[in-house]
């Protein structure tokens, strides 16, 4: 598989991503604000969409660079995914008030928005061109 399947693949993990961040949503407010097994597990597979989703960005912005610069960041991405869920939530309690609706969920809406962009951006990557081998 080349690189532009690889961004479309993982374009496609940062969309599915925040689908399910958006269901482990709908499944907490249709517990009435509590936690289940549902929306917990829920949680975990849009955390694992999203980090190998970062991915679709990352190879975007390695297009060019060597195997190893590349896999190096892809690996960076996904753990800086992964570290930003409990940052943005440190940020969001602060801001919105810990315990509050904003405040717990506020961090993960703000990767839903990235996840949902990166996502789209990377569906709609054009292919690379490679330019005619000049023969001779």
């Amino acid at each position: 598989m080349d690189r532009q399947a690889w961004i479309r693949v993982t374009a496609v993990a940062a969309l599915l991503g925040a689908l399910a961040w958006i269901v482990k949503w709908a499944a907490i407010a249709a517990q009435g604000g509590g936690q289940s097994l549902v929306d917990v597990s829920v949680f975990f597979v849009g955390l694992v969409l999203a980090a190998i989703g970062s991915a679709s960005l990352t190879l975007r912005l390695t297009r060019g660079r060597s195997a190893v610069v590349t896999t190096s960041a892809v690996v960076g991405g996904a753990v800086l995914t992964v570290l930003l869920v409990p940052g943005l939530s440190i940020v969001s309690n602060a801001v919105f008030g810990e315990g509050t609706v904003a405040g717990t969920e506020g961090g993960i809406a703000v990767l839903v928005v990235a996840l949902l962009v990166v996502g789209v951006t990377g569906l709609r990557a054009p292919a690379t061109r490679r330019a005619p081998v000049p023969a001779g």
